[in-house]
């Protein structure tokens, strides 16, 4: 009986670290990895002095060319006004979650895990 309660909160515990991340909404990411969230809509962005730049429903989009500069963030704020942010002047951004591919690495453990769980059972 004993054991067969550790197995439950040791599986409970396996289960909420793989689909613990599958509720957010939003995700908070430094500016190096901005790039490799291009595809993601960006909700708002805090520049390096402190300033938080929030964007309309639309969201503010990465770009790794604009024109004539390279690197930047463009969106409007919820005011209307354009804003063009260059990726050198942001400290962190905050994403509306999309479609992101998930990392095995992560899930792979987590699987031996589990069916050493069941193995014990």
């Amino acid at each position: 009986m004993v054991r067969r309660f550790i197995a439950a909160i040791i599986l409970s515990l396996a289960a909420g670290f793989i689909f613990g991340c599958a509720g957010s909404a939003q995700t908070m990411i430094n500016r190096e990895n901005i790039p490799e969230f291009a595809k993601n809509k960006i909700l708002s962005v805090t520049l390096l002095n402190g300033v938080l730049e929030v964007f309309d429903e639309d969201g503010g989009w990465y770009h790794e060319r604009y024109k004539n500069q390279t690197r930047v963030i463009i969106g409007r704020s919820p005011q209307g006004e354009r804003l063009k942010i260059a990726l050198a002047d942001v400290r962190k951004a905050r994403l509306e979650n999309g479609e992101v591919e998930m990392d095995a690495r992560g899930i792979f453990p987590a699987f031996i895990i589990v069916g050493v769980l069941f193995a014990i059972l």
